[in-house]
């Protein structure tokens, strides 16, 4: 399995740090979590961002060889950093991206087989929670540790449905707070009091195990495959663990510098782009007869002022449509029905992964 390990240095072996387990989602790498990666090392984490297997430069496994493959690439990671000597064991935390998110659930699943489990605290970014058993009975798998849910407001995939027989989505993902499913999260898999309502970034805690473990959502402004650059999304991830595991720097959410990696990395991307274009303009200039259409820089007065107006009006137009139909139940509805059941949204069980652990625990 590829990673990328970042240990700050004051993570040593007389000053064990906290450590996060990050993961990527379907057809991605481990660089996708670079603003949580980068975040968190600058409070003083120990960070592990892996590629799962068959991901990026993580070796290419079948279901025949591991038919938990997805689990796998967390369940290892975490092994891996309980053995090294500068990581704080009572302080490990995992969060993955969409299936990364997956990936995180079925971790804790086979962390609740350990005699002595791992796993104490979890960010699942874009994908919910395990909430029923193999029988479809309401249930919880996380026991004493503390879990976050950040889910987008305009999710194509995922918090879209509201009931237990796997149908297709019944509601937008921006009613994600108001399902079942969100409240027995917060409500630690029981039925919640009356009048119990859930309400992004509230935390609900409860007594278990001789600790008081802490359940919370943060419903964010955003879509599915961006969740990784929201700073918003990034703010969630980091306070809850700030709040969770007590980082040596424990920085407020909102102090993030990533952005210039990200800038930095964009410049690249706008220079191997004009790169290309000269490239391209040469190579016609050699092979083919003048264009007839006059280029940009040729346009003036009102032609100027018009190419930039359908420019900025089809940005505008896409951004718009594209949210729409996200947050759309009937259009996005129908779009789950028709795709493949992978596809669809419902409600986890931990079904293949071992019987789960569950707690007993009364509303307080």
């Amino acid at each position: 399995m590829s990673a990328l390990l970042l240990r700050p240095s004051g993570a040593t072996p007389a000053t064990p740090a906290p450590t996060i387990v990050l993961s990527d989602g379907t057809w991605n790498n481990k660089e996708m979590q670079d603003a949580n990666y980068v975040e968190l090392a600058r409070r003083g984490y120990v960070v592990l961002s892996i590629d799962q297997y068959s991901h990026g430069n993580s070796q290419n496994l079948t279901r025949a060889e591991f038919p938990d493959v997805w689990a796998l690439g967390i369940n290892d990671a975490i092994e891996y950093a309980a053995t090294l000597p500068f990581v704080d064991k009572s302080r490990i935390g995992v969060s993955g991206h969409s299936n990364g998110a997956l990936s995180a659930n079925l971790a804790v699943v086979h962390d609740n087989q350990r005699p002595q489990p791992l796993i104490s605290s979890v960010v699942l970014v874009a994908n919910d929670a395990f909430s029923t058993d193999d029988a479809g009975a309401w249930t919880t798998i996380y026991g004493h540790r503390d879990v976050a849910i950040i889910a987008d407001r305009y999710d194509e995939f995922f918090f879209n449905e509201g009931n237990l027989e796997g149908k297709p989505a019944t509601q937008p993902a921006r009613d994600f707070l108001s399902s079942p499913e969100a409240r027995r999260f917060l409500s630690f898999g029981l039925e919640p009091p009356a009048g119990f309502v859930a309400t992004s970034g509230v935390v609900s805690s409860q007594a278990l195990d001789g600790t008081t473990a802490h359940r919370v959502i943060s419903m964010i402004d955003g879509e599915h495959a961006l969740a990784t650059i929201n700073p918003a999304a990034v703010s969630a991830l980091i306070d809850f663990f700030g709040d969770s595991l007590h980082p040596p720097r424990n920085l407020p959410g909102s102090d993030q510098i990533w952005g210039a990696k990200l800038a930095f990395n964009a410049l690249g991307l706008v220079a191997l782009g004009v790169l290309i274009t000269l490239l391209a303009g040469t190579l016609m200039r050699c092979n083919a007869p003048a264009p007839q259409v006059a280029p940009l820089t040729r346009l003036t007065g009102r032609r100027r002022v018009l190419w930039w107006v359908f420019q900025v009006v089809g940005v505008a137009f896409s951004a718009f449509s594209y949210l729409w139909i996200a947050g759309n139940t009937t259009v996005m509805g129908l779009a789950l029905q028709l795709g493949p059941r992978e596809w669809r949204s419902a409600p986890y069980s931990s079904s293949d992964c071992g019987p789960p652990r569950t707690e007993s625990s009364s509303w307080s």
